[in-house]
């Protein structure tokens, strides 16, 4: 599928033709037809193109807003039939879940189509949506404790409400574990089985909600690419997010790096930071560590036992903890792990004064047996905090965060940046762009209600990142502290943009001639990068990109002079112009990971080479000749002229 560039893009905006339609239409202002039909009321149709409709609903939608012929209509809804037949083919559906009986809503239910990868979980409100899926499919629901329930896509009409029965469990059954002993072999053998779990690799989504005294202060969305090994979280990678903050009693409360606490946890091995699982002892251990109790039994063609484990008189440092499995400890449906005045814990305060006095904290990893072994469907971390700040006042923290993995061995392509990765999860998604495309295409859960309403304060109260459209060099300096200078047009660079690492060494001197028998790299060490990003859509991989100025990275340590300025901005300018060549080679032709990856790595050779000869014929900007030669090529490109902005002294 051929990519189109979205007219008066400064950063870069690619979109696939099976897009959004709204996106698709102003792909092609050359077309007449097309051309025609967008001086209809656009905006009034906004709402409706916002969502991912029947392109054939959308497309009636405008052709009767300007009154085109009947034929004409169906002409183009034929053509649209093959431009965008993903469309059509698949359905979104919205639905709930609830306790048969009661009605009580089951959060965080696994909602899952039948012989496929393709799945979700409900929200905090037992409500769900699914994105792909169409008329043959089924849809199963499971929910730990409750039979699970199979609805048919096509069966389906109106608003879906699907009740779960609860189970009653059959304590008379769980005689077969009359010896005590069985118990802790069980438990041993699901500990052996998760230590046999395979790598894999998939996409992650990433959700949570942080209320402080009640109040909700946070709540962040993001997408990551994940490397697990059974229950355990090996690495993330981000690759998209979105976030929404608003500060308490004029104070922020930010859970700058729970993904790290995800990824930290392995419950098959002993962790500092953690308490103990039974998981990771062996049997001995096990015996001395714990007590273990049988509750009660379900059956769904196989026997699932229901355990409790909870430390013996006088042992500290350990989870309590509930295991649903089999027999043989080869099947695992569930693994809840608490505790109480957690010690030990992993969370620390950011800044010198306040402190944590209090940890509770409840950790559930819940697996899907439809296909095939064990697979992890998603993680549940709820903790709640005792701040103490540093006025003797104690605020009451609590955040739940869950963690999905989803098509298993079909990960994100990973964007081709130097992401900080030692810097906190805000920050690296407060440098990402928002992309709406990306965002239609990948629908987390759905807000609950109370999201929705925090978020509408996070407007007009804190500060929201990622839930608009912006250009890269629009963030939001709450969150972000300035690692990186995006270009743009409107914005110059100059000498103070560039942060030094650490103090620069002394250099005597007054002019640049006068220093140039000083090595050049001790003296200057000016860092730009592409930042690139793709993701696949209906109709094959879509782009966007940024030139970047690291200015943290970066040296110049030369003294101020009258062409340092205009010297610079050449310089970013002329990396500017090498990606924007990059982005027309991948707007021709047909898009794969491997062209992508291939036209980054051209770029930034183009341009090192291009600095070393800017650089050289320039004298580091000393020779006014060739600046105005360079200026000249920038001007062409661009239409900027550096150097009536920053003069050269004769």
């Amino acid at each position: 599928m051929d990519l189109g560039r979205r007219p008066g893009s400064q950063a870069g905006l690619w979109y696939i033709q099976g897009g959004p339609l709204l996106e698709w239409i102003r792909l092609f202002p050359d077309r007449t037809w097309v051309r025609d039909m967008t001086s209809a009321k656009i905006d009034d149709l906004a709402a409706v193109t916002k969502s991912p409709l029947d392109s054939t609903i959308c497309l009636d939608l405008l052709c009767k807003a300007h009154s085109m012929p009947r034929l004409t209509r169906k002409s183009i809804l034929l053509l649209l039939s093959f431009a965008f037949p993903c469309w059509t083919a698949f359905a979104q559906i919205e639905g709930s879940v609830v306790e048969r009986g009661t009605g009580t809503p089951l959060p965080y239910c696994s909602v899952a189509v039948k012989h496929s990868t393709i799945g979700t979980i409900a929200n905090g409100e037992g409500v769900f949506r699914l994105t792909r899926t169409n008329e043959e499919d089924t849809l199963m629901f499971s929910y730990i404790g409750y039979r699970a329930a199979e609805v048919a896509v096509r069966d389906i009409q109106g608003e879906l409400v699907v009740a779960l029965e609860k189970y009653n469990y059959e304590l008379r059954q769980v005689e077969v574990f009359n010896d005590n002993e069985a118990l802790y072999d069980l438990v041993l053998a699901a500990g052996e089985h998760l230590r046999s779990a395979t790598e894999h690799r998939s996409k992650v989504f990433f959700d949570l909600s942080t209320e402080v005294d009640s109040q909700q202060v946070e709540v962040v969305e993001s997408y990551y690419n994940g490397r697990f090994e059974g229950p355990a979280l090996k690495e993330l990678t981000l690759k998209n997010g979105r976030i929404g903050v608003a500060p308490l009693g004029g104070q922020y409360f930010l859970n700058l790096n729970t993904t790290a606490a995800f990824a930290s946890l392995d419950i098959r091995a002993k962790n500092p930071n953690f308490p103990t699982t039974p998981f990771a002892l062996n049997k001995k251990q096990l015996f001395r560590t714990y007590d273990l109790q049988v509750v009660g039994m379900h059956s769904d063609g196989t026997n699932i036992y229901h355990l409790v484990f909870e430390p013996r008189s006088g042992v500290t440092g350990t989870f309590s903890g509930e295991l649903w499995a089999d027999g043989s400890g080869k099947r695992i449906d569930r693994i809840t792990l608490s505790c109480s005045a957690c010690t030990p814990q992993p969370f620390r305060p950011v800044q010198a004064g306040p402190s944590i006095e209090k940890v509770d904290m409840r950790y559930s990893i819940f697996f899907r047996q439809d296909a095939g072994g064990d697979r992890l469907a998603h993680i549940e971390l709820t903790y709640d905090l005792s701040y103490r700040m540093g006025d003797q006042q104690t605020r009451k923290l609590h955040t739940v965060a869950i963690l999905r993995p989803y098509d298993l061995g079909e990960p994100f392509f990973e964007p081709i940046f130097d992401t900080p990765y030692d810097r906190s999860d805000h920050c690296q998604i407060t440098f990402l762009p928002y992309d709406s495309v990306f965002w239609s295409l990948n629908q987390g859960l759905v807000r609950t209600d109370r999201q929705e309403a925090a978020l509408r304060f996070f407007a007009d109260h804190g500060a929201l990142v990622g839930h608009k459209d912006r250009s890269f060099t629009d963030v939001d300096d709450l969150l972000f502290d300035g690692l990186y200078t995006v270009w743009s047009s409107t914005s110059r660079i100059t000498r103070s943009t560039i942060v030094r690492s650490e103090p620069p060494s002394p250099i005597q001197g007054n002019t640049l001639a006068e220093n140039a028998t000083q090595a050049r790299s001790t003296k200057v060490d000016i860092e730009a990068t592409i930042y690139l990003d793709a993701y696949e859509g209906p109709g094959g991989y879509s782009v966007r990109s940024a030139t970047i100025l690291d200015v943290f990275g970066s040296r110049y340590d030369l003294p101020m002079e009258s062409g340092t300025n205009a010297f610079l901005n050449i310089w970013f300018d002329l990396c500017e112009i090498e990606r924007r060549r990059m982005e027309r080679d991948l707007g021709s032709g047909t898009l794969t990971e491997e062209k992508v990856r291939t036209a980054h790595a051209e770029t930034m050779e183009r341009i090192e080479r291009t600095t070393l000869r800017f650089e050289k014929e320039t004298s580091m900007g000393k020779n006014v000749e060739a600046m105005q030669s360079w200026n000249e090529l920038v001007l062409r490109e661009l239409g900027l002229n550096n150097l009536a902005l920053f003069p050269m002294l004769d």
